[in-house]
């Protein structure tokens, strides 16, 4: 292989930079997929439950919260599953563990 061709084929091939970029993206995805992913199924087996957790979001917070939004990130498919920033999915499981307590202690009452 000439020193051209060389040249030419390691020009099109992408930079180290971005090729570990991708790959720590890929992994903070695959994190976030297992961490979300009891979450999901309660939501799933419990119909409202999602709707609770916008609730509660909002009573936190006091700020407006798109049910729209929390849907995304707490859909049954992984890959259309959105990766909410840090911030909101330190208030999403906040709120996720409220309502989740306040459903164990109503099924204990009843």
């Amino acid at each position: 292989m000439s020193i051209d061709k060389l040249a030419a084929a390691t020009a099109q091939s992408p930079p180290l930079k971005d090729i570990m970029r991708r790959k720590m993206q890929r992994a903070r995805l695959e994190a976030w997929q297992n961490a979300v992913e009891p979450m999901v199924a309660a939501c799933r087996s419990r119909r409202g439950l999602a709707a609770d957790v916008v609730r509660e979001l909002e009573a936190q917070t006091g700020c407006w919260w798109a049910r729209q939004e929390v849907h995304c990130w707490l859909h049954p498919e992984p890959r259309r599953r959105v990766q909410p920033t840090v911030g909101a999915w330190m208030l999403l499981r906040r709120a996720y563990e409220a309502v989740e307590a306040r459903h164990k202690a109503a099924d204990i009452k009843a």
